[in-house]
């Protein structure tokens, strides 16, 4: 399995990813050996913080009655039902960023 993505930050909520409209224009088969950034509801407090959100990004390996299957990029701080490489499903309207590596 490969590594965690190294890119991870805190962000205030004026400056964090926005859903990008531009993405829902592609096939979702565009998608497919990318990663992709997802917002996901944070249920979980961290050090006296606990975001609504965690933007994390997931390696897309399929598609699946038009949604994005793929693993989690991230070890998530603030979702306690997700971990690191677990399969997850997204649709093109939750997407807020793509890119071709995981750096």
């Amino acid at each position: 399995m490969p590594r965690p993505a190294g890119n991870i930050q805190v962000v205030c909520r004026d400056h964090a990813p926005k859903v990008d409209p531009r993405w829902e224009d592609k096939s979702p088969f565009y998608f497919k050996g990318k990663w992709v950034k997802k917002a996901f509801k944070a249920d979980k407090e961290v050090n006296g913080f606990k975001p609504t959100v965690e933007h994390m990004w997931v390696k897309v390996l399929r598609v699946q009655e038009g949604k994005l299957v793929g693993t989690m990029a991230n070890p998530p701080q603030f979702v306690s039902d997700l971990k690191f490489g677990q399969e997850v499903t997204l649709s093109l309207s939750e997407i807020e960023d793509v890119s071709e590596t995981a750096d």
